[in-house]
């Protein structure tokens, strides 16, 4: 499975598990959809990863738990745009090259758009839980094009010619909490979704964020 982000961390690895099907007991948010789990320890930290992976996005339910603060280190080799859902502590994402590029608070989500190019995360110590949906920007400009609104936001997003560009945060209510998982607690036998309820998916969402 290829993913859409090469992973690098600041401490060395220890060890890596594939966890899938198996997930340890202290996995705050057991996905039994996910295609893959793997469980990743450090001196002083662990991080859980699971995934939900086909042809239009794919979704990373990371949980990291850690006794110092902890960088992440990603590379994208193509423009991707995100949904980004943090549930817990607030996570800072600057470029390579430190230039600021967001800092989401405690329970937030938000769209945000990001070129080819190096990029960090900086967690706290303690406990982060970050949901991130990955779309192929192709894709969402076609399914958008009949929502003015949401329309708008993303062709702003595929179009520019910025590194990077973030919209709005907005708060994470209970009744977003709850749907999120539910869409993520499905069986293993079930298929994966279809175009149509993919695209629903993110409308519905998007709907969620302009009535905040």
């Amino acid at each position: 499975m290829e993913q859409d982000y090469k992973l690098r961390f600041s401490k060395p690895l220890l060890k890596v598990n594939n966890v899938s099907g198996r997930l340890p007991d202290f996995c705050r948010y057991p996905v039994p959809m996910a295609n893959r789990a793997r469980q990743f320890d450090f001196e002083g930290a662990t991080l859980l990863q699971q995934t939900i992976h086909c042809e239009l996005f794919e979704i990373d339910i990371f949980q990291l738990d850690t006794v110092d603060p902890f960088v992440v280190h990603y590379t994208l080799d193509q423009q991707r745009i995100f949904f980004n859902f943090v549930l817990s502590e607030p996570i800072a994402f600057t470029t390579g090259t430190g230039e600021h590029v967001t800092r989401p608070g405690s329970c937030s989500f938000y769209l945000s758009a990001e070129q080819a190019g190096r990029y960090r995360a900086e967690c706290l110590s303690g406990a982060t839980d970050l949901v991130i949906i990955s779309l192929n920007p192709q894709w969402l400009s076609k399914v958008v094009k009949q929502y003015p609104i949401f329309r708008e936001a993303v062709s702003f997003l595929t179009e520019s010619t910025n590194p990077f560009d973030v919209l709005p945060h907005f708060r994470i209510d209970q009744e977003l909490c709850q749907w999120l998982f539910s869409v993520l607690a499905f069986e293993h036998e079930n298929p994966l979704p279809s175009r149509q309820s993919c695209r629903n998916t993110l409308l519905w969402v998007w709907d969620i964020m302009h009535s905040c």
